[in-house]
Formats: structure tokens, C-alpha cells, sequence
């Protein structure tokens, strides 16, 4: 514990001199040194950072009443709002609708009401064990139109994507299902099918959203979403799951639209539960979001 509080020091005094003075003048203990260990790597690390870009970052570390509060944010954001932009998208197989959406941040534009504080708490357990590279599982995360939903977990992929540097993937599937089969057919396209689906194969962190509001497809859902939550079940690859419906609800929207079809027979149903059986051992279980329609700007 020493060793690693005086590593810390050091470091400390070699990029921030006055830090280092506060700390000592303070009478930081080395408890609270180690205790605040992540923070204050954190610290140095965008230290070493700035040295590479230089003028780029304000960085603010400071003690009040014994605790660290760090601060850390680009200089003219709307002039390098592209370099923040940069920095979170390279970790993204497939690009985000809107540029403006790499921006949003768990930390500061989510509010954590109290129809949202299961979800805050499990996503921030989360991203603990992605840190500690810990085994982990993720949810179906249900509710009405507008609770914020996806929103919530772009956030969420923004910051693993900036903070932890895995790669990520968000896939709203029903267009996704759609643009899929559209590239099978031309066999033309920036993201090839086949690459696709090894992108969501192999994504550290995957988010589909929407699941349920698809046009019910056996071929795609035999072929292509089964093999992909198969492997990430198998690799223990973290894999959310966003839906307007229960999960409950959504096997009784695959086995009606089976029996509607006409297609009731022991192989469809059999491939039908392969693939719920598989989500849930994908999942540590559900969350339904409530809340107000934050889309309902009359609210």
C-alpha cells in the first residue's frame, strides 16, 4: 500500500506540483491516497495525454474535505467537439445515427429520477466489473415509448467506448434486420453482411434495441440472431437488450406469429426457444423503465 501511494506521489508531483503541495499540506493519508487510486490515475493519465495534445484539455483535481473531485473537460468545446466525437466513435462497429449522440454522457446529461435508480444501479455495477474485467452479464430493459431507454444506453456505450476503450455496438434492429437483408441481396456495401455479423459477434459490449418491433423473419432469426447470441453466450460477450415489451412478451410474439403462419411445427417452436433460452443466459434479468414520455415535450 505504501509503495503504491508513494508511486502515486511521485507521479503526482512530477505533472501537478501544486496538487502534490495540497495533498502533503492537507494531510492526505496514504489510505485515502490508495483508496482514491482510480481517480487519481485517471489524473495522470490525461496529463501524459495532454502532453501529446497539447492546449486541448483543462484538467482540475481538488480536495475538499478530505475528498478528491476531479474535473476533466476540452478546452472551446465547440471547437474540438469533432476530437471528443473521434475519440468515442473509433470504438464503434457501426456509426450512431447522429454525431450529436457520441456526446451524451451517463455522468451528466442522464437524469437519474427514481423511476431510474435500478437502472443506474446495475449499470454502474456494470461498468465496475467491465474495469476489473470481471465476469458479467447484461438486461432486458423494457418499458413504454419515450422513458429513455436508448438513450440511456448510448450513454452508457459512450462511455465504454471513451473511458474503458473496448469496442462497442448499438444496432436498432428492425432497421438493422432490413439493411441486412438488403445487402445480402445486392451484395454491395460499406459493412459487407458477413461483416456485420462478425461485428456483432464479436463486439465487447452489444446493445440491440427495439427487438420485437421487427417484421417476423424465421430465416433471420435462425440464421442470423441465433448463431450471434449463441457465440456471445458461449465467449461471455456483455449483450443488452432493449424492447417496448417484456421478455415474457416477446416469446409470445414469436410462437403467435409462428402459429399464424401456419408454421407450427416441433422444429420452428424448438428454434423459437433456442433462441430465448440464450438471451436469458445472456442476462442477469430484466429492468422496466418507467417514467414520463421525455419525447412529449408538452410535458
Amino acid at each position: 500500500m505504501k509503495n503504491n501511494a508513494e508511486y502515486l506521489l511521485k507521479k503526482i508531483e512530477k505533472f501537478d506540483k501544486n496538487l502534490f503541495l495540497s495533498i502533503k499540506s492537507n494531510d492526505i493519508s496514504e489510505k485515502e491516497i490508495i483508496l482514491n487510486q482510480n481517480i487519481l490515475l485517471k489524473y495522470i493519465d490525461q496529463f501524459e495525454e495532454t502532453n501529446q495534445n497539447l492546449g486541448k484539455y483543462n484538467l482540475n483535481l481538488s480536495i475538499e474535505n478530505g475528498q478528491f473531485v476531479f474535473n476533466f473537460s476540452i478546452k472551446d468545446l465547440e471547437q474540438n467537439k469533432e476530437l471528443l466525437i473521434s475519440k468515442v466513435a473509433r470504438n464503434y462497429y457501426f456509426p450512431l445515427p447522429a454525431k450529436s449522440n457520441y456526446l451524451i454522457d451517463i455522468d451528466k446529461d442522464i437524469y437519474w429520477d427514481k423511476e431510474r435508480l435500478i437502472l443506474q444501479k446495475n449499470l454502474f455495477t456494470t461498468l465496475n466489473k467491465l474495469k476489473n474485467k470481471e465476469k458479467n452479464k447484461g438486461f432486458w430493459i423494457s418499458g413504454d415509448f419515450g422513458v429513455g431507454k436508448s438513450y440511456i444506453m448510448l450513454s452508457f456505450l459512450n462511455f465504454v467506448a471513451k473511458n474503458l476503450n473496448f469496442k462497442v455496438a448499438y444496432i436498432f434492429w428492425p432497421d438493422f434486420i432490413i439493411d441486412y437483408q438488403n445487402n445480402i441481396s445486392l451484395n454491395s456495401s460499406e459493412i459487407s453482411s458477413a461483416q456485420k455479423f462478425n461485428y456483432l459477434k464479436m463486439a465487447d459490449v452489444l446493445v440491440i434495441d427495439d427487438i420485437g418491433a421487427e417484421k417476423s423473419n424465421s430465416w433471420i432469426r435462425n440464421n442470423f440472431l441465433l448463431p450471434v447470441i449463441n457465440y456471445r453466450l458461449e465467449a461471455n460477450k456483455l449483450t443488452f437488450f432493449i424492447s417496448n415489451y417484456s421478455l415474457i412478451q416477446y416469446e409470445k410474439i414469436l410462437l403467435n406469429e409462428m402459429n399464424n403462419k401456419r408454421q407450427n411445427d416441433i422444429f420452428e417452436k424448438k428454434n423459437i426457444m433456442r433462441v430465448i433460452e440464450r438471451i436469458k443466459g445472456l442476462l442477469y434479468g430484466e429492468i422496466k423503465l418507467e417514467g414520463k414520455n421525455y419525447r412529449d415535450f408538452s410535458n
